[in-house]
C-alpha cells in the first residue's frame, strides 16, 4: 500500500498534554533497547532511547493507545509501552484495564505546528505494514557488533522504509511483507523500518541490530 502521509490518531486529539495531577508518576523497566520519540507514533523522530533493563518514569498514556509519555535521563518523549513492564506482577502498563490499578494518568496530545506527523518526501512511496510479532513472545537475539563496512553499506544503500504500527526492537520478527536485502559477504540482511536501518536474520526474520 502506498501512502503520502500517516496520521497518528493521537495527533488528532484536540488538547495539549494534560496529565491528571492527582496521579503520581509510575516507573517501568524496558524489556529491550527502546526508542524515545518526539511524538506518539513510529513516524516521529527518535530523540533518545531507554537501554534494555533501564528504568524510566511514565508521565501518562494516551487513551486507547500503546503510546506513553516518558521522562528518561532528562529527555521527555514518547515510548511504545508494550516493551515496558512495571513492578506489579503480570501487569503491562499500557493495558487500559490496568491503568486505574497502576495509577497511570491518561493524557492527550496535540502536535506542535512544526511537528506535523507524516512521511518525508523521499518516503512518499513507503509501505505501511500492520504489525510486527507480539512483544510478549520475543526470543533472545544474539548480541552482535556489525563491522564498520556493513554500516557504511547499509547507510549508503538506503531504501524507502516500511512503517509498522508499533515500535521495532531487537528480537522482534518482521512480517513477510517487509523486503529484506542482502549485505555482500555478510550473514545478515538489512532493511529500513520506521526510518531506522536494521539488520535482520533472514532465516527467522528477527531483528538482530538497530542502527541509531
Amino acid at each position: 500500500m502506498n501512502v503520502k502521509t500517516i496520521v497518528s490518531a493521537a495527533a488528532m486529539m484536540a488538547a495539549a498534554i494534560v496529565p491528571n495531577a492527582t496521579c503520581a508518576a509510575a516507573s517501568a523497566t524496558a524489556l529491550s533497547d527502546l526508542n524515545i520519540r518526539s511524538g506518539p507514533g513510529p513516524d516521529f523522530p527518535v530523540i533518545g532511547f531507554i537501554a534494555a533493563s533501564g528504568r524510566t518514569i511514565i508521565d501518562g498514556c494516551l487513551q486507547d493507545s500503546w503510546w506513553c509519555q516518558v521522562t528518561h535521563n532528562g529527555i521527555r518523549g514518547w515510548a511504545y509501552s508494550q516493551y515496558l513492564r512495571t513492578d506489579m506482577p503480570t501487569a503491562t502498563i499500557a493495558l487500559a484495564q490496568q491503568r486505574a490499578a497502576l495509577g497511570i494518568p491518561t493524557i492527550v496530545y496535540q502536535a506542535a505546528p512544526e511537528e506535523t506527523v507524516g512521511l518525508a518526501n523521499d518516503d512518499a512511496d513507503s509501505a505501511v505494514v500492520a504489525e510486527a510479532v507480539s512483544p510478549t513472545v520475543l526470543s533472545p537475539a544474539p548480541a552482535i557488533v556489525p563491522p564498520e563496512l556493513v554500516r557504511r553499506y547499509v547507510i549508503t544503500h538506503r531504501i524507502n522504509p516500511v512503517y509498522l504500527n508499533r515500535e521495532v526492537v531487537v528480537g522482534a520478527a518482521l512480517p513477510d511483507a517487509v523486503n529484506l536485502l542482502p549485505v555482500p559477504d555478510y550473514r545478515y540482511a538489512y532493511t529500513y523500518v520506521n526510518r531506522q536501518p536494521v539488520l535482520v536474520d533472514p532465516g527467522t526474520r528477527r531483528v538482530v541490530y538497530i542502527y541509531r
